[in-house]
C-alpha cells in the first residue's frame, strides 16, 4: 500500500472484499449489477481488490495500474497474468462510496426464521438501523432489549483496543441496545460488559451482537479457543 503511494494506509477497521471471477462477466457491466454491493458495505468491506478494471456507480478507483486491455496478443495477455501471479502486479483497487463502520448501535431487531432469513437481510440498507436475528433469541432478547424506546442516535463508541483476538470498547448510550460488530461470529468469542458475562448472539447472517444497558459500557470480546 505504501509502494502504491494511493493514500492512507487502511487500519484494522477496514475491510477488503478480494473477489474473484472471469473478467468477461464483469466487461462492460456495472459492478453493482454483478455483485450486491449493499451487502458489502453492510458488511463493513470498504475496498474491492481486483485484476482486472472495473466499473461503476458505487465505486471509486484508488489504484489503476497502466495495462494493456482488450489485445488480441496472447502472449501479452499471458504476460500480464505472469505478472500478478508472480509479482502481485495488475492489481486494481477501489473503494466504495458508502460503508458500514466496524461498530454500530440498533434497537431495532427483526426477527426471523432461517428460510427467510436472506431474503429479509436483502432488503436492509447501508443506511438501515434495523438488524436480522433468527427468531430463536426472541424471548430472551426482548428482555435484554424491550425496542425503540426514544431515539438512539445520542451515543458514544470509544476503542479502546483493537486486537485479532481482543477488542476493548468504552460504549455510552441512552437506552439498552446491541453493539453490532462486523466481526465473524463463532462460538468461541465470549464477551463481558462492566465486568459480568454476556451473551454474543450472530446478528445479520454472520456477524456478532451484545447487549448493552443504558448508560456507560465497558466491552471486552475475547476469542477462546
Amino acid at each position: 500500500w505504501k509502494e502504491l503511494n494511493i493514500g492512507p494506509q487502511p487500519t484494522p477497521k477496514h475491510s477488503f472484499y478480494l473477489g474473484y471471477g472471469w473478467e468477461d462477466d464483469f466487461k462492460n457491466k456495472p459492478v453493482e449489477s454483478i455483485i450486491d454491493m449493499d451487502l458489502l458495505g453492510m458488511a463493513n468491506v470498504h475496498y474491492i481488490v481486483s485484476t482486472f478494471r472495473l466499473y461503476g456507480k458505487q465505486i471509486q478507483p484508488i489504484f489503476e495500474p497502466d495495462v494493456i486491455e482488450n489485445t488480441k496478443d496472447l502472449r501479452e495477455k499471458l504476460n500480464q497474468k505472469l505478472d500478478h501471479i508472480i509479482n502481485g502486479g495488475r492489481l486494481f483497487i477501489y473503494k466504495l462510496n458508502e460503508a458500514k463502520p466496524r461498530f454500530s448501535i440498533s434497537s431495532e431487531i427483526i426477527y426471523s426464521d432461517e428460510d427467510s432469513f436472506q431474503e429479509n437481510l436483502r432488503k436492509l440498507g447501508i443506511k438501515d438501523s434495523k438488524v436480522i436475528i433468527s427468531e430463536q433469541f426472541k424471548d430472551e432478547l426482548d428482555l435484554l432489549v424491550p425496542g425503540q424506546i426514544e431515539s438512539i442516535n445520542d451515543h458514544n463508541i470509544t476503542i479502546i483496543s483493537q486486537h485479532a483476538d481482543e477488542i476493548i470498547l468504552n460504549v455510552e448510550v441512552n437506552q439498552p441496545c446491541l453493539l453490532i460488530i462486523a466481526n465473524s461470529y463463532n462460538q468461541n468469542w465470549r464477551a463481558s460488559v462492566n465486568a459480568e458475562d454476556v451473551p454474543v448472539y450472530p446478528v445479520n447472517y454472520n456477524f456478532q451482537g451484545i447487549p448493552l444497558t443504558q448508560g456507560v459500557n465497558e466491552v471486552i470480546l475475547k476469542y477462546q479457543s
